[in-house]
């Protein structure tokens, strides 16, 4: 497992890292310019806050099959 994430700030584009419940533990630059939310913000929610809501219901059940089996 990943314990120092400094690398995503380098990344070329929009990074989110999530834990298994979907709370973002790490943001990139890019991603908090491209969702309009403060860093503050964007790592005291839950990602599927960014999801639009149609999509909302599958993007959680993904996430968390994923989670229990990556």
């Amino acid at each position: 497992m990943l314990t120092d994430l400094s690398w995503i700030d380098i990344l070329p584009l929009a990074a989110i890292v999530v834990d298994r419940d979907g709370k973002i533990v790490s943001i990139n630059p890019l991603a908090i310019d491209l969702f309009g939310y403060s860093s503050v913000e964007l790592l005291s929610m839950n990602v599927d806050k960014l999801v639009p809501d149609r999509f909302r219901g599958s993007h959680i059940q993904h996430r968390t099959n994923y989670a229990k089996n990556p």
